[in-house]
């Protein structure tokens, strides 16, 4: 089993990053990274190395879906 301590999440909505990070973070414990689009977060997935990434769908420019097959194609 694997232990979740880092977790990155793609949302544009501040309210919603908010709402994520008191969760997982203050509630959870966990690191969670947030990043306010696909493209902010391919450019810095990598040097955090989450072990999850949650992703929205819906994001002007690079939606969740063409940010996955990026992450994918890396």
């Amino acid at each position: 089993m694997i232990k979740l301590t880092r977790i990155a999440c793609v949302e544009d909505d501040a309210d919603i990053r908010t709402v994520i990070s008191l969760a997982l973070a203050d509630g959870g414990g966990l690191d969670v990274v947030l990043f306010e689009n696909g493209l902010e977060a391919l450019k810095g997935l990598e040097a955090c190395a989450p072990q999850l990434v949650i992703l929205d769908v819906m994001m002007p420019g690079l939606d969740g879906v063409e940010t996955l097959q990026q992450m994918r194609a890396n």
